[in-house]
């Protein structure tokens, strides 16, 4: 599982202050996480997301950048993606803006955060 808090900073105490941290120890000792993704694509400049949760998704976005280099030097843009549950499965999904070289995208419960892997555009 993997959580990508745009801003959150670097250290133990941006990480203590997430609820993120307590959810993922929380899903170790219950033997599965509150949310993971099980399928990712592109397709015709839209890129869906599945994740399977314990939790409902009460929103989505996507994260793109058109820079290069380090994940971590680059502009990232939050932009709004549409979500959608069907059969125990959630989608989320958003165009790929024009540019972009790299995406990624977050869906969250309350305040907690789960994030897809990342994609580089080619």
């Amino acid at each position: 599982m993997v959580s990508l808090v745009p801003g959150m900073g670097h250290g133990h105490g941006p990480g203590w202050m997430r609820p993120e941290s307590y959810a993922f120890a929380d899903s170790v000792l219950a033997g599965e996480a509150w949310c993971r993704q099980v399928d990712s694509r592109i397709d015709n400049q839209i890129l869906f997301v599945d994740f399977k949760a314990s939790k409902e998704l009460n929103d989505a976005y996507i994260m793109w950048s058109s820079d290069s280099g380090a994940t971590g030097t680059r502009k990232w843009t939050k932009q709004a993606a549409s979500i959608h549950q069907k059969e125990g499965v959630w989608t989320a999904l958003a165009r790929v803006p024009d540019g972009a070289t790299s995406v990624f995208m977050n869906v969250q419960s309350a305040d907690l955060i789960a994030t897809s892997d990342y994609l580089e555009i080619q």
